[in-house]
């Protein structure tokens, strides 16, 4: 169960990019179901019997607070943090520099880092290599298929988004890239660098920056696309060949 709003801030949403649902136009189930297995990640990192490795695709907060109540719990358990935050050179996507998990949250990433997990940060920078395009998504809405025709329609928002946007026609699938490097591990490089988070002004909030002074952490430098595109069509889009550079 996610924090339902950042440390100190208003939550924000990013209508625009992922719809109201936050899957396109992809059909979801109605809200209101509670299940076994959602609880606040302390409690489920307290239910591993072993050290995990976690993911978060989405602003730290909840693994922030987690931090907060428990952080022997947190040190003991997460053996592997990949993040999918931040940003160093690309554009940023909410404000000239800065990552949306990062801008949204940036006071819980500052606490994640500070806390000296294992953490290595998957940001902009090589996220944005790995795109679906126009062509690919138009063939997956031809596919007879109650499961891609569920895919199309998430992503087909998506690339209306990046078309008006950013006059793209295809879109980015930012959250597959940490997911492939646990397959293939050889996807990314990563550089050991130091970094701060800026909480102000707007237009640099959310900022990550490199700094002598700051935090520890291993940041995501390059990336080799093809294997990730490759493991993408492999697991999840089987009804396709990808297109050919």
């Amino acid at each position: 169960m996610g924090a339902r709003r950042p440390l100190k801030r208003a939550l924000a949403v990013a209508l625009e990019t992922h719809g109201e649902s936050g899957l396109g136009h992809a059909p979801v189930p109605p809200a209101g179901v509670i299940l076994d297995y959602v609880k606040p990640l302390d409690r489920l990192l307290a239910e591993q019997p072993d050290a995990i490795t976690l993911v978060t695709l989405g602003p730290v907060t909840s693994l922030a607070l987690a931090l907060r109540r428990d952080p022997a719990l947190v040190r003991a358990k997460v053996r592997r943090h990949l993040a999918m935050i931040g940003n160093l050179n690309a554009a940023g996507n909410t404000n000239r520099y800065a990552e949306f998990n990062a801008w949204c949250d940036p006071e819980a990433l500052d606490v994640v880092l500070a806390a000296g997990l294992p953490t290595e940060l998957v940001g902009l920078d090589v996220t944005r290599s790995i795109v679906l395009t126009g062509d690919e998504i138009g063939r997956l809405g031809q596919v007879d298929d109650p499961d891609a025709r569920w895919l199309h329609a998430a992503l087909e928002f998506y690339r209306a988004f990046h078309k008006k946007h950013e006059g793209l026609d295809g879109c980015v699938v930012n959250d597959v890239l940490p997911i492939a490097a646990l397959v293939r591990p050889e996807a990314l490089t990563f550089q050991a660098l130091r970094l701060v988070v800026d909480f102000e002004p707007a237009d640099t909030r959310g900022r990550t920056r490199v700094d002598s002074k700051g935090h520890a952490a291993h940041v995501a430098t390059a990336v080799q696309a093809a294997p990730v595109r490759q493991l993408l069509f492999e697991r999840v889009l089987p009804w396709l060949s990808p297109v050919a550079a």
